[in-house]
């Protein structure tokens, strides 16, 4: 490990961007400069893990050949016997890590921010509950994933029917598009995504797709390209430099009477918002606009294709990508949403939640106090 370099406003934005950087808010950067940051060169070992020590990666990889911690994940590194050491993945990892037994962390002066870490910590906690996957034993049979007959997709359908096909089709395109975008896994039926409202582009577009189809409306699955010059406005720095540079995108089309529309329902109202502040030259992508003659579709028009799709095959499932294994965990994609989050407002509700979980705590530890 080399010596500690000086904290700087680089390593500070890089902390606000992490898991419990983002949950800790404006109590962000006291708490920072509490800490240490550490570089380690590629395959360079983490040096004397310590169960009194809060470590958090800021860019880079750590970790070995079974399980890895990315940019914004949290740990404790205390070793047991038998397990292999952490190590630099790849390039060199940059580490900021909080000496929970320091006289500084523990003085009673601390002790706002001490609370404030417990409610951060107890927040991600909730967020990775919430999105908690399903064991690769329990994973649904990639057949089943746009379960259109499932009661709730029915329900949904019947409320979101429209006086024509057409205002049923744009009822919902709207209820879809208005769900929050989150990166996370995508082997979950349409049911599911319903269940947890929230998604990425193939489980929002899955969930959209089913609701066509149990509302009679022909629906199907379009492949793009996209760019990560364009996805990455929504990602943390870090995690930009170890993504690919471009990807596959999919979303959903519908056809309105007889004709095939691009119906790209993945990014709320708030994030097409940041896409276009960041890219102005797409500014007729707000507002989101979609009804019979009026397709939608932002990759369409970056990648100048056909909106009405006569020249684009429609898939009728997304089966085999969706069952594709994922090379990140959970906890990797929620410091990858943390960028989102804060611009979707998704984090609010599980800040409360956590707060409502702190609460009895902090009172029997006053009652303990006054007894």
């Amino acid at each position: 490990m080399n010596a500690a370099p000086a904290l700087s406003m680089e390593h500070d934005a890089l902390f606000r961007d992490t898991t419990l950087g983002f949950y800790l808010d404006d109590k962000a950067d006291p708490i920072f400069h509490l800490g240490t940051v550490t570089h380690l060169e590629a395959d360079a070992p983490l040096e004397n893990p310590s169960p009194y020590r809060l470590y958090t990666v800021l860019q880079g990889r750590l970790g070995h050949a079974a399980a890895w911690h990315g940019p914004g994940n949290h740990f404790m590194a205390a070793l047991s016997d038998g397990q292999p050491p952490l190590t630099a993945l790849g390039d060199t990892v940059i580490l900021w890590h909080l000496d929970l037994a320091s006289d500084a962390w523990q003085a009673p002066a601390a002790m706002p921010l001490r609370r404030a870490m417990t409610l951060a910590m107890l927040a991600a906690d909730a967020a990775y509950k919430s999105v908690a996957p399903v064991p690769d034993a329990q994973l649904p049979d990639k057949t089943t994933l746009c379960d259109y007959q499932h009661p709730a997709i029915q329900k949904c359908a019947r409320e979101l029917k429209g006086r024509t096909p057409a205002e049923t089709a744009r009822n919902i395109f709207y209820f879809v598009q208005a769900i929050p975008y989150r990166f996370g896994t995508w082997q979950e039926t349409a049911s599911t995504t319903l269940a947890k409202g929230v998604g990425m582009c193939t489980t929002k577009a899955n969930l959209q797709v089913a609701l066509c189809r149990a509302s009679n409306i022909e629906a199907g699955f379009i492949e793009a390209p996209l760019e990560l010059s364009v996805l990455g406005i929504i990602m943390p720095p870090s995690w930009r430099l170890l993504m690919r540079s471009s990807f596959k995108h999919y979303y959903a089309a519908m056809k309105i009477n007889g004709r095939w529309h691009s119906a790209d329902a993945t990014f709320n109202d708030d994030v097409c918002d940041a896409f276009v502040e960041a890219n102005p030259e797409f500014a007729q992508l707000v507002p989101v606009t979609f009804a019979d003659g009026f397709p939608y579709s932002p990759s369409a028009l970056m990648n100048q294709t056909d909106p009405f799709l006569r020249d684009e095959e429609v898939l009728t499932n997304l089966e085999e990508e969706m069952s594709k294994k994922s090379r990140f965990s959970m906890q990797h994609f929620e410091a990858l949403n943390t960028s989102l989050d804060r611009i979707q407002s998704v984090y609010m509700p599980l800040v409360n939640q956590a707060q409502q979980q702190f609460q009895p705590v902090q009172t029997a530890r006053r009652e303990e106090l006054v007894a």
